[in-house]
């Protein structure tokens, strides 16, 4: 498991009369859930407590665990195999406390509303899923992505979906599914600094952003080419 650290995880954004409010954690509350083959009915107060459950009880199946959307303290954890993490309101802000380690067996799902974030820090405001570490993150797994609130992202869009207080580690075992928003664009992931400057989380970011695909790029590289030539 990851250091003797905790974990707060507080309210992103909610859309009540036109306004955004936000909603700060304080105590720790029973609202992390398992759902999978023989998963406990009742909720754990940690969610070191679900992935340590999956360990010893999952025998290989597939796990999600579900963090809120009740606001939360709980201690760090490292993801359990084969499992699959949720967290907040739609979308919400988590906060970790030390290092975080996404297995390369399991995956992260981030919800997409818009593409600020900027007031995570602050407000804890946020129109998509993010996640603030004070210290390392190693992501080994999967990088889910979802829609919610009608947004459709168009290329160029850049979502810092990590930002850590120190270094990001992308094995080479990670990877991004997202939906298909349009022909000859695919999602992208890559570390770079973080925005969050003059905070606790001024290291590195992981970032995922829409960019035109491979074979598109090439393509249109080529079409070019024949353009210039026919001229």
């Amino acid at each position: 498991m990851v250091g003797l650290s905790m974990l707060s995880h507080r309210r992103g954004a909610l859309a009540a009369a036109g306004a955004l409010c936000a909603f700060v954690a304080s105590a720790a509350s029973a609202s992390v859930t398992i759902s999978g083959p023989g998963a406990p009915v009742d909720p754990f107060a940690q969610v070191s407590s679900a992935m340590a459950w999956i360990d010893a009880n999952g025998g290989g199946a597939a796990y999600s665990v579900t963090a809120g959307p009740i606001a939360g303290r709980y201690s760090a954890f490292e993801m359990a195999d084969n499992t699959t993490l949720n967290w907040g309101f739609s979308p919400g802000l988590l906060e970790i406390e030390g290092t975080l380690r996404v297995r390369s067996t399991s995956s992260l799902t981030v919800e997409l509303g818009g593409t600020d974030n900027s007031d995570a820090v602050g407000s804890g405001a946020v129109e998509y899923d993010t996640i603030l570490c004070t210290d390392w993150v190693n992501f080994e797994g999967k990088l889910k992505l979802v829609l919610v609130d009608g947004f459709v992202p168009t290329v160029g869009d850049s979502f810092e979906v990590i930002a850590s207080g120190a270094y990001i580690v992308l094995a080479s075992t990670a990877t991004v599914e997202g939906p298909a928003v349009g022909p000859g664009l695919s999602w992208q992931l890559s570390v770079g600094p973080s925005s969050f400057t003059g905070t606790h989380y001024a290291g590195e970011s992981l970032f995922v952003t829409l960019v035109p695909a491979p074979g598109a790029v090439a393509l249109l590289g080529l079409a070019g080419l024949v353009g210039r030539r026919r001229r």
